[in-house]
């Protein structure tokens, strides 16, 4: 589970203790700020940097965790992963000795619960002993309060984050619940930069809309872009093009978490690079 997640790190130079093993968690976009710190650089004051200065750390007590802080001074003993697409589809957050694991794969699979709870570390006095580092022992059956705590305190950092989520495919070939109650798009026009759809709801109600753009349509690299539509009366949806739109598409989710595509967006794995771009597919801008 911790794939690309939980790897090994050696640190080495001047004034770094030799030769100690540390279980302090510590994350890739923490080398920045320890580089500039302890290269004695400023912080550009422009930039936001999400990773802590571990020149505190490596340079005291490399076993210390109290030692690494958040931008606003606080013990950092929280961090976050999210994968929402490929094959993870999952969320994680990790507070001090506990992780949970929230997989968005979870309808109908046997093999992914909807929350997974592990206890990694047993940490006592400040020592932190390894207790179930092979994520083996699943808790969030044993302990529903401390898993919805962790799950809830996750949802509240991806919401800052303004984190995409995935959604469920009405065109999945296996069943799924409320599949059958997906909207239809029947029509569409343009008008100038104004482009309006007509949807059809078949029992689950549609609550958000969005315009997908490019600026390059049939460039050897396509760049699309996300902005919200509008929801109206009369099952209308109605969004602006930006300027310099070449093609676009429309998303509809529903209450149920299945989203629409209109046009249809075919499975691209396995086309050649190139061979049939997104834009083949899309509305082109008339």
């Amino acid at each position: 589970m911790e794939g690309g997640t939980r790897v090994p790190l050696i640190v080495r130079g001047p004034g770094i203790v030799a030769d100690v093993q540390s279980d302090v968690l510590v994350n890739g976009l923490d080398f920045y700020p320890t580089i500039l710190a302890l290269a004695g650089i400023e912080r550009p004051a422009e930039k936001h940097l999400d990773g802590a200065d571990l020149s505190a750390l490596l340079t005291n007590d490399p076993t210390n965790p109290e030692l690494v802080h958040e931008a606003n001074g606080q013990v950092r003993d929280t961090m976050v992963w999210h994968f929402p697409n490929s094959i993870a589809l999952e969320s994680t957050i990790r507070v001090g000795d506990w992780k949970l694991v929230r997989n968005y794969d979870h309808v109908g699979n046997q093999h992914a619960p909807e929350l997974e709870l592990y206890r990694l570390y047993e940490t006592q006095a400040g020592q932190p002993t390894r207790s179930d580092i092979e994520e083996a022992n699943n808790l969030a059956d044993a302990m529903p309060e401390k898993a919805q705590a962790l799950n809830a305190k996750l949802s509240e950092i991806l919401t800052e984050m303004e984190a995409s989520y995935p959604y469920y495919n009405p065109d999945f070939m296996h069943p799924l619940p409320n599949k059958d109650k997906v909207c239809t798009i029947n029509s569409h026009t343009q008008k100038g930069d104004r482009v309006e759809f007509s949807y059809q709801e078949h029992g689950a109600k549609v609550v958000r809309a969005n315009l997908l753009y490019t600026l390059n349509g049939g460039a050897r690299y396509e760049e699309w872009f996300r902005q919200p539509a509008d929801l109206l009366p009369d099952s209308k949806v109605v969004a602006q093009l930006p300027a310099g739109t070449s093609h676009y598409f429309i998303n509809l989710i529903d209450e149920n978490n299945f989203l629409e595509s209109y046009p249809e967006v075919m499975d691209m794995r396995g086309q050649a690079r190139g061979k049939n771009p997104y834009s083949t597919m899309a509305l082109p801008v008339k």
